[in-house]
């Protein structure tokens, strides 16, 4: 890496990056001969961590995706797991390293630059992983599916957000919008590649989550609850569309931070509370609902859980619309009724 750097400053930049390549190649090809994951993971570690020791351009992009490259090619080649994996933690680790040192990215260069490489390194990490799980999504073990598109969006996510708003503050939930899309393209593929359906849970799931994220950094009181309700709703809905438990526990998830934010806005309480009611009762009623053309409703103590949290909610958010219309003293009668009607509900 040394050497590449120098032939890089020297003003050689196709005779480095030819080298770069070929060295690249070299690694692959001997591991690949060798059948040994452990050499190629030792030679991928050594050229990876090199990257750290050095400051961030154009060329240590190239020579990151590269070893990412050839790490990818063990995935869908030989199927090995260890490396790649180890690979994925290693590049967004490196990335932690460069970003800690404010000067390292694109030195000397505007914020708007350093942001713009800093995100093309990330953007680039997360495409290559994930069309490298996604192409052959059913020849990895369900752990090693979850564990790569888990880690992938958790690196894409933090760290792209924390430099998003350390140069662009403005453009935050832009990114949370960008990440959530490409998390829900990546389900829509998994799910036309018949990936296992955990895979394409977690895709779906990850892809509300992040939008759910981000919506504080744009939205404050009344039009936060509002916004995390029409999500949480949305989700609900969709989850039992397609099948997605995991959806569904996320929306639920979504309504109850919803309704712990009720409490923030001074005013207009009760026109949320009353739609956090109707949200509640709506993912509830369509998560046990049969028809013939939606899958089959979790059965178990999963949809146990569900139909439970939905009907505690549904009555915290009645008593406390019940709060804002009503006297104090009906109010009282209001949580009695409410406290009577779930002991009723749990026996």
């Amino acid at each position: 890496r040394e050497v590449f750097g120098w032939l890089e400053a020297e003003g050689q930049d196709p005779v480095a990056r030819v080298l770069l390549a070929l060295n690249t190649v070299a690694i692959v090809v001997i591991a690949h001969r060798m059948r040994s994951e452990t050499v190629a993971g030792i030679a991928l570690f050594l050229g990876l961590h090199t990257g750290m020791l050095s400051d961030i351009t154009l060329f240590t992009l190239m020579s990151t995706a590269l070893l990412a490259l050839g790490a990818l090619f063990f995935l869908v080649k030989n199927r090995w797991v260890i490396v790649p994996l180890s690979s994925l933690v290693a590049v967004y680790s490196t990335h932690v390293v460069w970003a800690m040192r404010t000067e390292a990215i694109a030195p000397g260069e505007p914020p708007g630059e350093r942001l713009a490489l800093s995100l093309a390194f990330l953007t680039l990490y997360y495409v290559l992983f994930s069309v490298a799980l996604l192409a052959f999504p059913r020849e990895l073990s369900r752990r090693a599916g979850l564990a790569f598109a888990l880690l992938n969006w958790t690196g894409l996510l933090s760290l792209g957000a924390v430099e998003v708003e350390r140069w662009d503050r403005p453009h935050l939930f832009t990114f949370f919008v960008a990440v959530a899309l490409a998390q829900g393209v990546g389900g829509a593929v998994a799910r036309l590649r018949h990936a296992p359906d955990a895979l394409v849970q977690a895709y779906f799931a990850t892809a509300v989550l992040t939008l759910a994220l981000g919506v504080p950094t744009e939205y404050a009181d009344a039009a936060l609850v509002r916004t995390w309700t029409v999500v949480g709703l949305a989700a609900g809905l969709a989850g039992r569309t397609l099948g997605a438990s995991a959806l569904q526990a996320v929306a639920v998830g979504l309504l109850w931070m919803a309704l712990g934010a009720t409490w923030l806005p001074a005013s207009g309480r009760a026109l949320l509370d009353a739609g956090l009611f109707v949200s509640f009762v709506l993912v509830e009623r369509t998560a046990v609902v049969s028809a013939a053309r939606l899958p089959a409703p979790v059965e178990g103590r999963g949809r146990e859980a569900l139909q439970s949290l939905c009907a505690l909610g549904a009555a915290l958010a009645a008593v406390w619309l019940l709060g804002e219309v009503l006297s104090a003293q009906l109010t009282t009668l209001a949580w009695g009724v409410a406290a009577l009607g779930l002991y009723l509900a749990a026996g």
